[in-house]
């Protein structure tokens, strides 16, 4: 069997004006995409579908989370290099979203790598799907400089690129960094809120894009350093629409010489076109997206949920 990728828009609802996609993998029918587009698609297509969650046949949020787990801890991340190294998943998801204005009921994001930054970040999103199924959507980011892979059980080609993923900044005007961890949480929090985010979404192929003001979580997702490097603290905040994430944003205190200095930078996790301002000034942007391959810093990959992997009450 071929795994093959299709495209379409990035719709926030399913609706009448949405253009819904799909393909036909080996004979089996795929689900539409309202979420982003270019979607690598599993080799799974005749699992067993899944009804949609409805007021009377609500999911048990605990028992699903672990089922989430289970499909996450699954995903084999490596780095490609000479020095190479396999990363497991950090044992717990690190947020969970929902975001029911999207079709997103259901989402955990999980980090690979237990020190230092994560090498990777899954966004791992349960959404209804046309037809009365459910769809399992991975979002793959990498947060470093070095080639990473991550290979996924039921498809045939590996999510692996060899660019960065983010770009580190030195942040202007930032404060001589304090001596202790409770004072670096309290400017990591200082320094995250002059960030802010946007994205401007396609509603429909060729009609004008709508902008959508994000919100910054104010607690990081994750805290991490690694002295052996330099990095003397971190952590990962996101931009959301509801608790939806569509921009990762990493605050690193590294050690230069014999200075401490504060560096940002920034990931996508949507197909829209994003923003970051800093102090009311763009300082990242990335267009929208229509397709996204297997070798990108960012790519999504797309399958059915099997029996089993929706939890009832």
């Amino acid at each position: 069997m071929v795994t093959r990728q299709f495209a379409c828009g990035h719709f926030p609802v399913r609706c009448a004006t949405a253009v819904l996609c799909a393909v036909v993998l080996s004979g089996f029918l795929t689900g539409t995409c309202s979420r982003p587009g270019n979607a690598v698609f599993g080799e799974e297509q005749n699992a067993t579908a899944q009804k949609p969650e409805t007021s009377g046949d609500a999911t048990d949020r605990k028992a699903q989370k672990e089922a989430m787990r289970r499909v996450a801890t699954e995903i084999k991340v490596t780095i490609t290099d000479e020095k190479g190294g396999e990363f497991d998943a950090i044992p717990d998801a690190l947020f969970r979203s929902q975001d029911s204005t999207r079709d997103e009921f259901d989402g955990t994001i999980w980090g690979y790598g237990k020190t230092g930054r994560p090498t990777a970040l899954l966004t791992l999103v349960l959404q209804a799907n046309v037809g009365g199924t459910h769809k399992w959507l991975y979002e793959l980011n990498s947060l470093t400089s070095r080639p990473v892979e991550a290979r996924i059980p039921g498809f045939l080609k590996p999510w692996s690129t060899r660019k960065s993923g983010l770009d580190m900044k030195d942040i202007p005007q930032a404060p001589a960094a304090a001596e202790n961890e409770a004072g670096r949480t309290r400017q990591l929090r200082e320094l995250s809120s002059r960030f802010s985010g946007y994205e401007m979404l396609l509603k429909s192929t060729n009609g004008p894009a709508e902008r959508f003001e994000l919100r910054l979580i104010p607690r990081p997702i994750h805290r991490y350093s690694d002295p052996e490097t330099g990095l003397i603290d971190g952590a990962i905040f996101l931009m959301a629409h509801s608790t939806n994430p569509e921009i990762i944003m990493v605050i690193e205190l590294v050690r230069d010489g014999d200075k401490s200095i504060w560096k940002s930078g920034f990931a996508r996790c949507a197909f829209a076109e994003v923003h970051v301002e800093l102090d009311g000034k763009d300082v990242w942007t990335q267009p929208h997206l229509r397709v996204t391959s297997e070798s990108d810093p960012y790519s999504m990959f797309v399958r059915l949920a099997r029996d089993g992997e929706i939890q009832r009450k």
